[in-house]
């Protein structure tokens, strides 16, 4: 598992690869928690088995701390932001998109 997250984080140029083994008991699909590790170049680090909402607190933790001191939260209810920059261009496509499109009708 772990060659195969260090070979994705090379061939997609990332800086983190969040991998699960899901033939692991009591981890990944159809169960309520789960079992990380978080590969970057240089290092991995274990996500030791938790519920799934705290697992994606942790890794949101690291996001956070690879961002460095230019990373804050926002006035409003304290989402992670980049300070000082505008979102990628990736983000801003899907925004206008979002923006464009007829809103759902709910039922």
């Amino acid at each position: 598992m772990l060659e195969n997250a260090r070979a994705k984080l090379a061939a997609k140029r990332c800086d983190l690869i969040v991998a699960n083994n899901v033939g692991e008991a009591n981890a990944g699909f159809a169960v309520d928690t789960n079992h990380v590790q978080l590969v970057e170049a240089e290092e991995e680090g274990d996500v030791p088995p938790a519920p799934k909402s705290e697992v994606a607190h942790r890794i949101l933790d690291k996001i956070v701390s690879m961002l460095g001191p230019e990373a804050g939260t926002d006035d409003a209810g304290g989402r992670v932001r980049e300070l000082g920059g505008e979102a990628p261009a990736k983000t801003r496509a899907i925004a206008a998109k979002r923006a464009k499109a007829k809103p759902r009708r709910r039922n």
